[in-house]
């Protein structure tokens, strides 16, 4: 019994130093996991931070492409006008009974460049330069945002007097029929280039679309292409429009060769 007592003290003191040791690498675990916690945070927030910085630099350098774009038009001589309501005269087409009243409104009526209804013209001015016709041109488009047609909105919206191109948007109305007791119209708006040289001047009518009856549940909106082309507005044999494509495609005819011609007349 002596000897096993002598045993235990003896062995009492080697066991102490394992318990502590045991103690001292949880210690060591906990703090290392610690760090690694704190370090890990560290780098999402440097994470997020740089991805912020980044988001930040991609909408400056946005910027700073708009910014250069709209300085290079600039420099080009592209400007948006002030508008100076004018006045001009009005050409109207003498109305004519045909035998077939149709037959100016078939097949080719209504030109397509790559699928876009675009009415395109050019006529002779001769004795007059670029800049006389660009000037009186100018005049001629601004007053034109301001006649009887207009519905609302119609406007200059870029010139070029370096290249002397003039660009309008026009929102017109197409009366198809009016009486005391009834008015059928659609909106008709529309983009008008003019581009002027020496002797001459070359017009683009295109951007073509509509807004018929906005207010009523028969209304719609249609581009050109949706209701005039010949594709939609002619039946197969291409010798009669459709009832409803007509209307929109022969008033739509009548009133670009009306904006043509009267441009002619007073350039003239």
């Amino acid at each position: 019994m002596r000897i096993f007592l002598l045993t235990i003290v003896f062995l009492m003191p080697l066991a102490m130093p394992a318990q502590t040791d045991t103690i001292m690498q949880k210690n060591n675990i906990e703090v290392l996991k610690a760090e690694a916690a704190r370090k890990a945070a560290e780098a999402k927030a440097a994470a997020e931070k740089a991805q912020r910085a980044a988001e930040e630099a991609l909408e400056a350098a946005r910027k700073a492409e708009r910014a250069a774009q709209e300085q290079r038009k600039a420099a080009k001589g592209w400007t948006i006008p002030a508008e100076t309501p004018t006045k001009t005269k009005e050409s109207k087409t003498p109305s004519t009974q045909k035998v077939n009243e149709d037959e100016a409104y078939l097949a080719g009526a209504v030109p397509e460049v790559n699928g876009k209804v675009v009415f395109n013209e050019r006529f002779a001015l001769p004795g007059m330069t670029a800049a006389e016709i660009y000037q009186k041109t100018y005049s001629l488009l601004t007053a034109q945002t301001h006649d009887e047609h207009q519905a609302t909105g119609s406007r200059i919206v870029l010139v070029n007097e370096n290249e002397h191109t003039i660009v309008g948007k026009y929102c017109e109305w197409l009366v198809f029929n009016s009486s005391l007791l009834s008015l059928d119209r659609t909106k008709f708006d529309y983009t008008l280039i003019a581009h002027c040289e020496d002797n001459a001047i070359a017009l683009t009518l295109c951007r073509i679309s509509y807004a018929y009856e906005e207010n009523r549940s028969s209304g719609f909106k249609a581009s050109a292409e949706e209701l005039i082309s010949d594709s939609v507005a002619l039946n197969k044999k291409r010798t009669k429009l459709f009832k409803t494509n007509g209307k929109f495609r022969k008033k739509t005819i009548d009133r670009v060769n009306e904006i043509f011609k009267t441009l002619q007349t007073n350039l003239k």
